[in-house]
Protein backbone atom coordinates (compact mmCIF):
# COMPACT_ATOMS: atom_id res chain seq x y z
CA UNK A 1 0.00 0.00 0.00
CA UNK A 2 2.63 2.37 0.83
CA UNK A 3 4.66 1.65 -2.64
CA UNK A 4 0.93 2.39 -4.52
CA UNK A 5 1.31 5.06 -2.68
CA UNK A 6 4.47 6.38 -3.65
CA UNK A 7 4.33 5.45 -7.52
CA UNK A 8 1.45 7.84 -7.29
CA UNK A 9 2.95 11.15 -7.23
CA UNK A 10 5.42 9.61 -10.34
CA UNK A 11 3.15 8.78 -12.69
CA UNK A 12 1.17 12.32 -12.36
CA UNK A 13 4.61 14.06 -13.07
CA UNK A 14 4.85 11.72 -16.02
CA UNK A 15 1.71 12.27 -17.79
CA UNK A 16 2.32 16.15 -17.15
CA UNK A 17 5.78 16.01 -18.91
CA UNK A 18 4.26 13.86 -21.81
CA UNK A 19 0.89 16.22 -21.87
CA UNK A 20 3.41 19.24 -22.14
CA UNK A 21 5.85 17.98 -24.92
CA UNK A 22 2.52 17.47 -27.50
CA UNK A 23 0.97 20.52 -26.84
CA UNK A 24 0.98 22.26 -30.60
CA UNK A 25 3.50 25.31 -31.27
CA UNK A 26 1.91 28.68 -32.06
CA UNK A 27 2.20 29.58 -35.29
CA UNK A 28 4.34 32.41 -36.71
CA UNK A 29 3.64 36.18 -36.63
CA UNK A 30 2.68 37.45 -39.80
CA UNK A 31 5.65 39.87 -41.11
CA UNK A 32 4.96 43.30 -42.04
CA UNK A 33 5.29 44.62 -45.16
CA UNK A 34 5.54 47.99 -46.46
CA UNK A 35 2.19 50.08 -46.86
CA UNK A 36 1.04 50.34 -51.34
CA UNK A 37 0.50 53.92 -52.04
CA UNK A 38 -2.91 53.88 -53.11
CA UNK A 39 -4.80 56.21 -55.50
CA UNK A 40 -7.14 58.50 -53.47
CA UNK A 41 -9.83 59.92 -55.49
CA UNK A 42 -9.75 63.15 -53.60
CA UNK A 43 -6.72 65.68 -55.19
CA UNK A 44 -3.49 65.93 -52.77
CA UNK A 45 -2.59 70.03 -52.29
CA UNK A 46 1.34 69.98 -52.65
CA UNK A 47 2.68 71.56 -49.43
CA UNK A 48 4.69 75.01 -50.14
CA UNK A 49 7.49 75.47 -48.38
CA UNK A 50 9.06 78.72 -46.43
CA UNK A 51 11.74 80.79 -47.63
CA UNK A 52 14.72 79.89 -46.42
CA UNK A 53 15.98 83.41 -46.72
CA UNK A 54 15.25 86.40 -44.04
CA UNK A 55 12.59 89.06 -44.97
CA UNK A 56 14.63 91.95 -47.20
CA UNK A 57 13.85 94.87 -44.63
CA UNK A 58 12.08 98.24 -46.27
CA UNK A 59 14.51 100.95 -47.87
CA UNK A 60 14.16 103.97 -45.21
CA UNK A 61 11.92 106.85 -46.42
CA UNK A 62 13.54 109.85 -47.18
CA UNK A 63 11.98 113.30 -46.43
CA UNK A 64 10.81 115.50 -48.92
CA UNK A 65 13.42 117.76 -50.32
CA UNK A 66 13.02 121.53 -48.92
CA UNK A 67 12.06 124.66 -50.58
CA UNK A 68 15.59 125.62 -50.78
CA UNK A 69 16.83 122.48 -52.23
CA UNK A 70 14.00 122.48 -55.04
CA UNK A 71 15.02 125.56 -56.29
CA UNK A 72 18.23 126.21 -55.37
CA UNK A 73 19.90 122.59 -55.53
CA UNK A 74 22.88 121.19 -57.00
CA UNK A 75 22.06 118.79 -59.39
CA UNK A 76 18.46 119.62 -59.66
CA UNK A 77 17.79 116.38 -60.43
CA UNK A 78 18.44 115.14 -56.80
CA UNK A 79 15.71 117.43 -55.70
CA UNK A 80 13.13 116.73 -58.41
CA UNK A 81 9.21 116.22 -56.51
CA UNK A 82 7.32 113.57 -57.63
CA UNK A 83 5.02 115.54 -59.25
CA UNK A 84 3.96 115.87 -62.92
CA UNK A 85 3.48 119.20 -62.97
CA UNK A 86 4.35 121.38 -60.79
CA UNK A 87 4.78 125.49 -61.24
CA UNK A 88 9.12 125.65 -60.83
CA UNK A 89 11.55 125.69 -63.54
CA UNK A 90 13.98 126.67 -65.58
CA UNK A 91 14.12 129.94 -65.41
CA UNK A 92 15.06 130.58 -69.32
CA UNK A 93 17.29 132.59 -69.87
CA UNK A 94 15.76 133.76 -73.66
CA UNK A 95 13.32 135.22 -71.13
CA UNK A 96 15.96 136.28 -68.57
CA UNK A 97 18.09 137.82 -70.96
CA UNK A 98 16.12 140.01 -72.64
CA UNK A 99 18.82 141.28 -75.49
CA UNK A 100 16.21 141.34 -77.93
CA UNK A 101 15.18 144.49 -76.59
CA UNK A 102 14.73 147.34 -78.40
CA UNK A 103 15.89 145.79 -81.64
CA UNK A 104 18.76 147.01 -80.38
CA UNK A 105 20.27 143.34 -79.12
CA UNK A 106 23.01 144.89 -80.62
CA UNK A 107 22.51 148.52 -79.00
CA UNK A 108 24.33 146.36 -76.37
CA UNK A 109 27.44 146.71 -79.19
CA UNK A 110 28.58 149.72 -79.10
CA UNK A 111 28.28 149.41 -82.77
CA UNK A 112 27.45 152.40 -84.69
CA UNK A 113 26.01 150.82 -88.05
CA UNK A 114 27.25 151.04 -91.11
CA UNK A 115 25.12 153.25 -92.81
CA UNK A 116 23.95 150.33 -95.49
CA UNK A 117 20.51 149.68 -96.14
CA UNK A 118 18.02 152.49 -96.72
CA UNK A 119 14.74 151.36 -96.20
CA UNK A 120 14.26 148.40 -98.12
CA UNK A 121 16.83 146.83 -96.13
CA UNK A 122 15.09 148.20 -92.76
CA UNK A 123 12.13 146.71 -94.58
CA UNK A 124 13.56 143.13 -94.65
CA UNK A 125 14.84 143.34 -90.92
CA UNK A 126 11.19 144.26 -89.77
CA UNK A 127 9.80 141.62 -91.33
CA UNK A 128 12.42 138.92 -90.58
CA UNK A 129 11.54 140.38 -86.62
CA UNK A 130 7.89 139.54 -87.20
CA UNK A 131 8.51 135.68 -88.49
CA UNK A 132 11.12 135.40 -85.54
CA UNK A 133 8.37 136.44 -83.56
CA UNK A 134 5.41 134.38 -84.91
CA UNK A 135 7.33 131.29 -85.67
CA UNK A 136 7.78 129.73 -81.49
CA UNK A 137 4.27 130.59 -81.16
CA UNK A 138 3.22 128.04 -83.68
CA UNK A 139 5.50 125.55 -82.59
CA UNK A 140 4.72 126.12 -78.77
CA UNK A 141 0.80 124.82 -79.83
CA UNK A 142 2.12 121.89 -80.79
CA UNK A 143 4.90 121.10 -78.73
CA UNK A 144 4.91 118.58 -75.74
CA UNK A 145 4.95 119.15 -71.84
CA UNK A 146 8.43 120.34 -70.86
CA UNK A 147 10.73 118.09 -67.99
CA UNK A 148 9.31 117.89 -64.82
CA UNK A 149 12.55 119.79 -63.29
CA UNK A 150 12.29 122.25 -66.03
CA UNK A 151 8.44 122.67 -64.70
CA UNK A 152 9.61 122.63 -61.63
CA UNK A 153 12.04 125.22 -61.19
CA UNK A 154 9.47 127.66 -63.51
CA UNK A 155 7.76 128.47 -60.11
CA UNK A 156 11.05 129.59 -58.17
CA UNK A 157 13.01 132.54 -57.89
CA UNK A 158 15.81 132.83 -60.63
CA UNK A 159 18.99 135.17 -61.49
CA UNK A 160 21.00 134.87 -64.67
CA UNK A 161 23.76 136.92 -65.74
CA UNK A 162 24.42 137.55 -69.35
CA UNK A 163 28.44 138.73 -70.28
CA UNK A 164 29.37 138.96 -73.76
CA UNK A 165 31.34 141.11 -75.93
CA UNK A 166 32.10 141.31 -79.65
CA UNK A 167 32.44 143.31 -82.69
CA UNK A 168 29.82 145.46 -85.08
CA UNK A 169 29.73 147.11 -88.45
CA UNK A 170 30.04 151.25 -87.13
CA UNK A 171 27.37 154.01 -88.12
CA UNK A 172 29.79 157.01 -88.41
CA UNK A 173 32.62 155.32 -89.91
CA UNK A 174 33.29 152.24 -91.55
CA UNK A 175 34.77 149.34 -90.29
CA UNK A 176 34.32 146.90 -87.09
CA UNK A 177 33.89 148.83 -83.68
CA UNK A 178 34.52 146.15 -80.30
CA UNK A 179 31.62 146.51 -77.65
CA UNK A 180 30.98 144.82 -74.25
CA UNK A 181 27.35 144.08 -72.95
CA UNK A 182 25.61 143.09 -69.93
CA UNK A 183 22.45 141.92 -68.80
CA UNK A 184 20.86 140.96 -65.67
CA UNK A 185 17.63 138.99 -65.40
CA UNK A 186 15.52 138.14 -61.95
CA UNK A 187 12.29 136.13 -62.63
CA UNK A 188 9.67 134.52 -60.93
CA UNK A 189 6.83 131.95 -62.61
CA UNK A 190 5.69 133.92 -64.57
CA UNK A 191 6.69 137.69 -64.28
CA UNK A 192 10.65 138.81 -63.96
CA UNK A 193 12.91 142.06 -65.09
CA UNK A 194 15.69 142.78 -66.85
CA UNK A 195 18.10 145.27 -67.26
CA UNK A 196 20.74 145.81 -69.93
CA UNK A 197 23.92 147.94 -70.63
CA UNK A 198 25.90 148.24 -74.46
CA UNK A 199 28.95 150.17 -73.67
CA UNK A 200 30.85 151.10 -76.60
CA UNK A 201 34.09 153.82 -77.11
CA UNK A 202 33.46 154.58 -80.62
CA UNK A 203 30.07 152.89 -81.17
CA UNK A 204 26.54 152.19 -80.46
CA UNK A 205 25.86 152.30 -76.21
CA UNK A 206 22.66 151.05 -74.95
CA UNK A 207 20.50 151.54 -72.01
CA UNK A 208 17.10 149.11 -71.80
CA UNK A 209 15.02 147.56 -69.01
CA UNK A 210 11.54 145.76 -69.28
CA UNK A 211 9.60 144.11 -67.49
CA UNK A 212 8.93 140.07 -68.46
CA UNK A 213 5.57 138.28 -68.89
CA UNK A 214 7.09 134.65 -69.11
CA UNK A 215 5.26 131.93 -70.63
CA UNK A 216 5.21 128.40 -68.99
CA UNK A 217 8.07 126.23 -70.71
CA UNK A 218 7.38 123.41 -73.35
CA UNK A 219 9.88 120.51 -74.30
CA UNK A 220 11.25 122.60 -77.12
CA UNK A 221 10.52 125.84 -76.74
CA UNK A 222 10.51 128.28 -73.86
CA UNK A 223 10.62 132.49 -73.37
CA UNK A 224 9.32 135.49 -72.10
CA UNK A 225 6.99 138.54 -74.01
CA UNK A 226 9.00 141.68 -72.61
CA UNK A 227 8.00 145.38 -73.31
CA UNK A 228 10.11 148.43 -71.89
CA UNK A 229 12.22 151.08 -72.71
CA UNK A 230 15.30 151.45 -74.24
CA UNK A 231 18.09 154.15 -75.36
CA UNK A 232 20.69 154.00 -78.22
CA UNK A 233 23.44 156.79 -78.25
CA UNK A 234 26.01 157.04 -81.01
CA UNK A 235 28.32 160.56 -80.81
CA UNK A 236 25.54 163.00 -79.86
CA UNK A 237 22.81 161.49 -81.21
CA UNK A 238 19.74 159.86 -79.49
CA UNK A 239 17.28 157.37 -80.25
CA UNK A 240 14.78 155.65 -77.23
CA UNK A 241 11.33 154.80 -77.14
CA UNK A 242 8.91 151.90 -76.15
CA UNK A 243 10.61 148.50 -76.88
CA UNK A 244 8.59 145.61 -77.47
CA UNK A 245 10.07 142.25 -78.23
CA UNK A 246 9.92 137.82 -77.57
CA UNK A 247 13.03 136.79 -76.32
CA UNK A 248 13.11 133.13 -76.64
CA UNK A 249 14.99 129.61 -76.96
CA UNK A 250 14.61 126.46 -79.22
CA UNK A 251 15.62 123.37 -76.86
CA UNK A 252 17.18 120.74 -79.13
CA UNK A 253 18.74 118.66 -76.26
CA UNK A 254 18.39 118.29 -72.34
CA UNK A 255 20.04 116.74 -68.95
CA UNK A 256 18.50 118.39 -66.03
CA UNK A 257 19.21 121.96 -66.39
CA UNK A 258 22.00 121.85 -68.96
CA UNK A 259 20.48 122.76 -72.31
CA UNK A 260 21.74 122.50 -76.41
CA UNK A 261 20.00 124.99 -78.70
CA UNK A 262 19.19 128.36 -80.61
CA UNK A 263 18.26 131.46 -78.76
CA UNK A 264 16.59 134.61 -80.40
CA UNK A 265 15.70 137.46 -79.35
CA UNK A 266 13.42 139.81 -82.04
CA UNK A 267 12.17 142.93 -80.65
CA UNK A 268 10.62 145.89 -82.23
CA UNK A 269 11.71 149.84 -80.66
CA UNK A 270 8.90 152.84 -81.43
CA UNK A 271 9.79 156.42 -80.36
CA UNK A 272 9.69 159.72 -81.32
CA UNK A 273 12.31 159.29 -84.49
CA UNK A 274 10.86 155.92 -85.99
CA UNK A 275 10.99 152.57 -85.40
CA UNK A 276 13.86 150.17 -84.86
CA UNK A 277 14.29 146.58 -85.23
CA UNK A 278 16.95 143.89 -84.05
CA UNK A 279 17.46 140.30 -83.98
CA UNK A 280 19.55 138.78 -82.12
CA UNK A 281 20.75 135.10 -82.54
CA UNK A 282 22.98 132.62 -80.41
CA UNK A 283 23.92 128.50 -80.16
CA UNK A 284 23.82 128.00 -76.40
CA UNK A 285 26.37 124.81 -75.12
CA UNK A 286 26.45 123.97 -71.29
CA UNK A 287 29.37 123.73 -69.62
CA UNK A 288 27.89 122.39 -66.58
CA UNK A 289 24.26 123.00 -65.07
CA UNK A 290 24.68 126.73 -64.21
CA UNK A 291 26.73 128.29 -66.70
CA UNK A 292 26.18 128.04 -70.82
CA UNK A 293 28.18 129.44 -73.59
CA UNK A 294 26.93 131.63 -76.13
CA UNK A 295 28.24 132.09 -79.84
CA UNK A 296 26.15 133.94 -82.19
CA UNK A 297 25.74 137.01 -83.94
CA UNK A 298 22.97 140.11 -84.35
CA UNK A 299 21.62 142.91 -86.85
CA UNK A 300 19.42 145.70 -85.92
CA UNK A 301 18.87 149.22 -87.48
CA UNK A 302 19.96 152.52 -86.41
CA UNK A 303 17.72 155.05 -87.84
CA UNK A 304 18.45 154.11 -91.92
CA UNK A 305 21.54 152.35 -91.00
CA UNK A 306 21.70 148.57 -90.52
CA UNK A 307 24.18 147.08 -87.97
CA UNK A 308 25.62 143.72 -88.19
CA UNK A 309 28.12 142.29 -85.92
CA UNK A 310 29.33 139.33 -83.85
CA UNK A 311 29.00 138.29 -80.23
CA UNK A 312 30.41 135.99 -78.42
CA UNK A 313 30.11 135.33 -74.41
CA UNK A 314 28.61 133.54 -71.02
CA UNK A 315 25.49 133.34 -69.21
CA UNK A 316 25.29 131.98 -65.65
CA UNK A 317 22.04 131.80 -64.23
CA UNK A 318 20.21 130.02 -60.64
Amino acid sequence: MARRTRLLPVTLLVLAAVARAQEPTPPPLPTMEPLQDQPSSAPVEPVQQQPSYAPVSQPVQQPPPTYAQQCFGYPSGMYLLPLPRVSTGLAVSGSTSRSGNGGNGSSSSGSSGSASGGGDGKALLVIAVLVAIALPVVIYAFDDEAAPIVQQRFGCPSFHLDLQGGADTGVAFPGARPFGQGRFTMAFGYFGTDVQGDFSPAAVSTFAAHALLRIFPRQHVEGALSAGYRRMVVGGQVRDGFDVGLPHRYAFWRDDLRMLGLELRPSLQFGPAGIDAALEAAFIAPVFELLHLRLGGRVFSYGSAIVFGGTAGLTLGI
